[in-house]
């Protein structure tokens, strides 16, 4: 791999991004990265369990620098993160396409399976309640979204069903 490549792997919460990550990119020497993990290391910022973030633009900065300084270290990169966050009044918020501008993507992908399914991982990941109409709505808003980023980036969007 000579030439830089970041992957980003999308997603709402509990869908597998992070499993999907370890067993098909990291097997051909991709380095894999959630983009939590990026803005906790980078700053005091820590995620809480409710998934709910408190200054979305001010993380989605953090991560930017983040990913620029990863990549000074490895050419190719798979980010694992979303187009769409939860704030702090329980919406989901759509991420700026200028942010997936700045972290100079290669190749986008959004994972998919049945709400039912990521309904139950949640709870059994993270102890919380979450309805099935809310992680449906979350799932069309946050793939809808990559759709429009994927088209402004002028990358084609690969939706992977689990």
């Amino acid at each position: 791999m000579d030439e830089t490549e970041v992957i980003f792997v999308g997603g709402v919460h509990g869908v597998g991004k992070s499993t999907y990550c370890k067993t098909f990119f990291t097997p051909k020497g991709y380095t894999c990265v959630t983009a939590s993990t990026l803005i906790k290391e980078a700053s005091s910022t820590s995620i809480n369990q409710s998934k709910k973030v408190n200054d979305i633009d001010r993380n989605q900065q953090i991560l930017i620098n983040a990913i620029e300084n990863k990549l000074n270290k490895n050419n190719a990169l798979v980010i694992d993160g979303h187009f769409t966050l939860i704030n702090k009044q329980n919406e989901v918020t759509l991420i700026d396409k200028e942010v997936f501008f700045h972290m100079k993507l290669t190749r986008i992908l959004v994972l998919k399976a049945s709400p039912k399914l990521v309904m139950e991982r949640l709870n059994m990941r993270d102890g919380s309640i979450w309805t099935l109409d809310f992680i449906k709505q979350f799932q069309i808003k946050e793939i809808a979204h990559a759709e429009k980023i994927a088209s402004y980036l002028g990358l084609h969007l690969e939706l992977v069903n689990l």
